[in-house]
């Protein structure tokens, strides 16, 4: 029972986890430090989230007596709630491994779409730096329909793509003038 304890407490310690509570006393933080985790003093109670403290010497305090008989408790923090220290990543059970947020994935997949696009947008631009074949909508809906990108990411990543072919003609406006045959 003591490892599984000492295993829960681990990522507070390391700060991987804040917690968080009410505080009895008129001047503590809300949020509790992780070194308070390293002292033997400090207790979890897992019946009610409370923070305790075992006092060890005489001293006219409030304590808080539990079922075991014992009366050389103090409560610290009421309510304790216990969240990631870093909001982006999801903290798995008993393990050190972090998994990225939906959010943080979204984020990497709409990077990724991006990039993909702006390199087939250079590609192309590449083939013809002279003179763009069809109108910007065309190019537009193709990356849409390719990549799932949107009509403001789709222009950012458009000047992005002009800049790096380079192919000036590109960003001329108006409908582009027919090839000749060839």
């Amino acid at each position: 029972m003591r490892q599984i304890y000492d295993a829960f407490l681990q990522p507070l310690r390391t700060g991987e986890i804040i917690a968080e509570g009410d505080p009895s006393r008129p001047n503590d933080r809300r949020e509790i430090l992780p070194t308070i985790w390293s002292h033997k003093h400090y207790y979890f109670d897992v019946r009610n989230g409370d923070v305790v403290e075992w006092r060890d010497y005489e001293e006219e305090i409030e304590v808080t007596r539990f079922e075991d008989g014992r009366e050389n408790y103090e409560v610290r923090w009421r309510a304790v709630s216990l969240r990631p220290a870093n909001p982006g990543l999801i903290l798995t059970p008993f393990s050190n491994r972090q998994l990225p947020s939906k959010a943080a994935v979204n984020a990497d997949r709409t990077i990724s779409a991006r990039t993909k696009c702006r390199e087939w947008l250079i590609n192309e631009m590449r083939k013809c730096p002279a003179q763009r074949p069809f109108p910007k909508q065309y190019y537009r809906d193709e990356a849409f329909s390719r990549f799932k990108i949107g009509p403001k990411a789709f222009d950012t990543v458009w000047q992005q793509a002009i800049d790096a072919a380079p192919a000036p003609a590109w960003s001329k406006a108006g409908r582009p003038r027919k090839l000749p045959p060839q």
